[in-house]
């Protein structure tokens, strides 16, 4: 929808529904004591970003976005708490756009809609259904009505080069030894001189280089923008080109030709819808449930979840699962809602982190370079840790208005991404001049710009963190008080070894897929976790055929009615899906017999069975054989000269050197993979021991490039 387009009459209607919603939601938290602070800060803050709505006359964004929205929460769709900036105003909280109150958790308007250089809002929302909001959308306002917006993908050098090469018949083997040379290079002076062997190939090919040059910058292509999508008044096309966007011309969805920056030019609003994959484990969890849990209006201070943060407890909890994140988390004493924001912004590199656990655990170790900013970095132990805080040192201590405030915010965000900071010099005069004249020790100022200026490079948008530290706690929450149901649907969006292992820390036992058993997607089953057939490599969508025509009553009664591939048959036999009717290895052995096998040995059914799952289940891939193993070499491990190294054999390379053919081998250990070679003097002994699937143990000695060769080959799981 076009601002320009928007009537003084229509304006106005939208600005009076604003207000009217904003006016009762307040009224009704007041009424039920769910305001955090005085009612008349609640009354005055709302009124004053009232006003910069109807001077901006964007009230119409904030209604369609409200529209939608509801729609979602009506509909059974979790909507994220907020994202980004948005979450500072008060009229979004009361609209129901976010569920951040920004009184409760000090986040400013300002940093949001600076009212003395007002831009179009950005208001940017996570879904865990983002097609099912976009269709709303489109059956609301009208198919010509709504498009996602196209974002132009440029030529670089090895894309140019990759092209043109295609264009000019040059042969595939060649051509891709030219683009792996060129690499990610920007331009094409910094790719000849990381490889100058690629001189010799422009000589070759001269006029490819020649034109490559020339398209560089030039428009690729017109991609899909992520989340973005455009409202308008007319039909698009009337106003807008059009066009299929690449690979899905048989869809029927057009994308605009033109990117956000030059729609928002022309007055278009464009809306962020986006999703993550936690919002869907979210509504997965609170699906299952008996219990009656509102997402939007959660206990912060819960014992039970905070305790969880506090003894680390994260795999499965947005944006914490992160070894860093854990650590600090774990050092902190009792934490609380706040610190588990503060973490979140944390993690970023440059943040003295050891500084905020001491100061966090004893108060007396907080420093602050003058007293009066205690108030602003009270919350984060005199660590600054948000751009909302520059903003507030700006306005309180050096009589900045918020407005200025907020470019000074946007001019240190520009000079920490270009590392330099002489544009901050005009700043640093004025705030030192409001500084002094607010009568702040002249001696201190020095040691307190020097801080502000450390911080360009690190500091986070408060509102940003308080909304995805608030996904994070859902996540805790869920999990600490619905551990089977959380843990399922985990698994349910991503399927992986460590929700695997989580469920066995938990307690929660996980079922090997079974093919009269298992429901498309992980389910539970008795109090346990059943994988589904989906999460099966090559099963995908076949797995609604495999469900709709059970039971079967053998393996060969599912061939004759299921009618898998050989790929669909393979996978489910090495996932166990069949381990009811027949020995694994028997099933191997019939079905997927093989010149290179005599029989199946135990390793090969374990990364047989990696394939199919994407981990290893039921098959240990060591074969039981951890006590031989015990002590040997691996990458975690101390690097001695000499050793034993040992694993399962994942991959074997053959290699012709000058003095024989020789191997580079990689082995799976207790604890990583590791990469091994076997020098030629001993690879014609020991060639026949090391084949992919066997359990071997050997001699090792440490190369100079500080990998380890092998010899004197045993191997432990002889077939």
């Amino acid at each position: 929808m076009s601002r320009n387009s928007t009537s003084s009459s229509n304006a106005v209607g939208s600005f009076n529904e604003l207000r009217r919603i904003c006016r009762e939601k307040l009224q009704h938290l007041i009424k039920d004591g769910l305001i955090y602070d005085d009612p008349l800060k609640y009354l005055s803050r709302l009124e004053s970003e009232l006003k910069v709505y109807d001077d901006s006359g964007y009230s119409d964004i904030i209604l369609i976005i409200h529209d939608y929205i509801r729609w979602a929460r009506d509909n059974g769709i979790v909507v994220g708490p907020g994202r980004g900036s948005a979450a500072g105003s008060l009229v979004v909280f009361l609209c129901g756009i976010t569920c951040i109150d920004p009184i409760r958790f000090g986040l400013l308007f300002e940093r949001f809609l600076n009212p003395e250089r007002i831009s179009q809002p950005d208001i940017d929302t996570d879904f865990s259904d983002r097609d099912a909001v976009i269709k709303y959308l489109r059956d609301h306002y009208g198919t010509n009505r709504i498009s996602k917006v196209g974002v132009p993908s440029l030529f670089k050098p090895r894309s140019a080069v990759d092209e043109l090469c295609r264009i000019s018949g040059i042969d595939f083997d060649q051509a891709k030894r030219i683009t792996k040379l060129i690499g990610d290079s920007k331009t094409f002076d910094e790719a000849f001189k990381i490889s100058p062997e690629l001189s010799k190939y422009e000589e070759q090919h001269a006029d490819v280089f020649q034109f490559a040059r020339r398209v560089q910058g030039y428009v690729r292509q017109i991609t899909t923008h992520p989340s973005a999508v455009i409202l308008s008044k007319d039909p698009i096309g009337t106003s807008i080109p059009l066009q299929k966007p690449p690979g899905r011309s048989g869809t029927g969805e057009l994308i605009t030709s033109w990117d956000g920056e030059e729609l928002d030019t022309l007055g278009y609003v464009k809306l962020d819808i986006l999703t993550i994959d936690n919002l869907r484990i979210i509504d997965n969890t609170i699906k299952m449930l008996d219990d009656e849990v509102n997402f939007y209006d959660l206990p912060l201070d819960d014992a039970v979840t905070l305790d969880g943060f506090n003894h680390g407890e994260t795999v499965g909890v947005f944006q914490f699962e992160e070894p860093k994140s854990v650590g600090i988390l774990k050092a902190l004493d009792h934490v609380t809602f706040g610190d588990v924001c503060s973490v979140n912004a944390c993690i970023r590199p440059g943040v003295d982190v050891k500084q905020f656990i001491n100061a966090r655990n004893d108060h007396s170790l907080i420093k602050y370079a003058i007293p009066e900013l205690e108030p602003i970095l009270g919350e984060t132990y005199g660590v600054i840790l948000y751009q909302e805080q520059v903003m507030r040192m700006m306005r309180d201590l050096g009589g900045f208005s918020m407005g200025e405030a907020d470019q000074v915010r946007k001019i240190i965000a520009k000079t920490a991404n270009q590392r330099d900071t002489r544009g901050l010099a005009p700043i640093r005069e004025k705030f030192e001049k409001g500084y002094l004249g607010n009568g702040l020790p002249p001696k201190k100022f020095n040691e307190l710009w020097e801080q502000i200026v450390a911080c360009q490079v690190y500091i986070f948008n408060k509102a940003h963190a308080t909304c995805y530290a608030y996904i994070a706690f859902a996540d805790m929450f869920l999990k600490r008080h619905y551990p089977l149901e959380f843990m399922c649907a985990t698994l349910q969006v991503r399927s992986r070894e460590i929700y695997i292992k989580e469920c066995q820390r938990l307690g929660i036992k996980v079922l090997a897929p079974h093919i009269n058993k298992s429901a498309v997607n992980y389910q539970i089953e008795d109090g346990s976790i059943r994988i589904g057939l989906s999460c099966i490599k090559h099963i995908g969508s076949k797995s609604k055929v495999i469900t709709s025509r059970r039971p079967y009553s053998d393996q060969f009664d599912f061939l004759d009615r299921a009618k898998p591939n050989s790929k669909q048959l393979e996978s489910l036999v090495f996932s166990g899906a069949f381990d009811d009717f027949e020995d694994r290895n028997k099933l191997v052995a019939t079905f997927l017999e093989r010149d290179v096998w005599d029989a199946p040995t135990w390793g090969e059914i374990a990364m047989g069975e990696k394939g199919a799952l994407g981990f290893y289940f039921a098959c240990d891939p060591l074969g039981g054989f951890e006590d031989r193993l015990a002590g040997v070499i691996t990458s975690d491990s101390k690097q001695p000269t000499y050793g034993k190294v040992g694993g399962l054999v994942l991959k074997v390379k053959n290699h012709d050197a000058k003095t024989g053919p020789m191997a580079f081998i990689t082995l799976l250990t207790a604890d990583d993979e590791m990469d091994v070679i076997v020098w030629p003097s001993d690879y014609k002994f020991e060639s026949k021991k090391i084949k992919v699937g066997n359990v071997i143990i050997a001699s090792g000695k440490k190369t100079n490039k500080g990998n380890y060769s092998i010899k004197s080959v045993e191997v432990l799981n002889d077939k």
